[in-house]
């Protein structure tokens, strides 16, 4: 599997543009102020994220595919 890819980033007011575009998709938005910190840090847009950030980044993914599971609905791979 390749490395999550960043597709946008963002602080302040376009941080919360970016939230609401997401919620209005229908993609979850995770409350994690230190991961997030160290993305937009690290992180360039249409980019893999870094080898470091694999981990936390994994939990996330593990905690939505938990969730999608019980909710009886279909992760999208996107």
């Amino acid at each position: 599997m390749d490395a999550p890819i960043v597709r946008a980033k963002g602080r302040n007011h376009f941080a919360q543009l970016l939230k609401r575009k997401a919620r209005l998709l229908g993609i979850p938005v995770i409350a994690d102020p230190a991961l997030a910190r160290a993305l937009y840090r690290d992180a360039q847009p249409d980019r893999p994220i870094a080898h470091r950030h694999f981990q936390a980044v994994a939990r996330h993914y593990a905690a939505l595919r938990r969730t999608d599971a019980q909710s009886g609905t279909v992760p999208s791979n996107g």
